[in-house]
């Protein structure tokens, strides 16, 4: 907590209106800060009780997808459409556990979990999810993932996901017409993974400024 104290200095001549000057200034700094940690506080408390509010009819969708997804005569399209719900309510679940531990936000930092993962399942789930996005959208998918059904990534789970959501997710807002591309190959035993669209695209100076606040 930031404290200012004010400038003792009961004498009286040609640097006492100075120092009131200061005093009062530092009296609105305090003010100011107390503020400023008065709505830090209502931040923490809003974001904690919304993430508690959206926890509840989430798993309530969940539920009844999961259900859905049990009966065994919904047309193939239905049931993929059923497994795109259930996938992108997992992933804001994640979100909502990133949001209630406030201490990741206070501090500005974020923790990876990681641990081996096959990424073709994880990759192969959002190509379906994105499928029928880019369907919904009028927009051509491709998905080629040009990796083994066993092959074992040692990463954050959640954390990659949430990457390829969030460009996937921009790649659909700002293409209007065309195709999105999702690539994953191997190159000297490394993952890579590519995304490309025929969007709008960002210019040289914007790509400069992609990591400012």
């Amino acid at each position: 907590t930031l404290d200012i104290k004010p400038v003792y200095y009961p004498a009286k001549n040609e640097f006492t209106s100075v120092i009131d000057a200061i005093n009062l200034t530092y009296n609105e700094i305090n003010e100011y800060t107390a503020k400023i940690e008065q709505a830090n506080k209502a931040k923490t408390t809003f974001l904690t009780t919304i993430s508690h509010e959206i926890r509840t009819p989430m798993n309530a969708i969940l539920g009844y997808t999961q259900l859905l997804g049990l009966e065994k005569n919904f047309p193939k399209e239905h049931t993929e459409t059923i497994q795109a719900i259930d996938i992108s309510g997992r992933h804001l679940l994640e979100l909502l556990n990133d949001v209630l531990d406030i201490s990741k936000i206070e501090s500005g930092s974020m923790q990876l979990y990681s641990e081996n993962i096959f990424i073709f399942d994880l990759l192969n789930t959002i190509n379906q999810t994105f499928k029928i996005r880019c369907k919904q959208m009028s927009l051509d998918w491709q998905c080629n993932l040009n990796i083994p059904a066993n092959y074992s990534v040692y990463t954050d789970k959640a954390k990659i996901s949430q990457i390829l959501i969030n460009l996937l997710g921009n790649s659909i807002k700002f293409t209007k017409s065309g195709k999105i591309t999702l690539e994953c190959s191997t190159i000297n035993n490394s993952l890579h993974v590519a995304i490309i669209d025929t969007g709008t695209g960002i210019t040289q100076e914007q790509q400069e400024n992609l990591f400012t606040p």
